[in-house]
């Protein structure tokens, strides 16, 4: 179901990590009632407008902290739904983070590739009360 999604800013800068994104602002507001906040970069990327999926019996959807660039259910070929059976926790910090073109069996780009930085954060975004510039927390 397509959830209620309201325009706060345009293109504010996002920092995440060394690195910095131009992205809109917006608050979602889920069926139930439930409201947060999310970043996007556009509206037509890869992973936008994608078709319906069908999540058999005993299967979750999941979806990645980054809508525009996540490897997640909405890409079957790779993820796809995935079983019950899988679950072991709830995330709730990030525990290991590399730049986005180290692959992670690069162990010797770690010491240089590897954001200190995020490392035991918690997944929580908290925009700067400005929003000219936001920070992943």
């Amino acid at each position: 179901v397509k959830v209620e999604k309201k325009k706060i800013k345009d293109m504010v800068n996002i920092n995440c990590g060394n690195e910095s994104i131009k992205a809109n602002f917006f608050k979602e507001t889920l069926p139930n009632g439930v409201s947060h906040y999310i970043y996007e970069e556009g509206d037509n990327g890869p992973l936008d407008n994608t078709v319906l999926y069908k999540v058999p019996a005993g299967h979750y959807f999941m979806m990645g902290d980054n809508r525009d660039n996540s490897q997640d259910s909405r890409v079957t070929r790779h993820v796809g739904p995935v079983p019950y059976d899988n679950f072991v926790g709830r995330a709730e910090r990030i525990f290991f983070s590399l730049e986005e073109n180290t692959r992670i069996w690069e162990i010797w780009k770690w010491p240089f590739a590897l954001r200190y930085g995020r490392l035991f954060d918690s997944l929580r975004v908290k925009p700067d009360a400005d929003l000219k510039t936001e920070t992943m927390q």
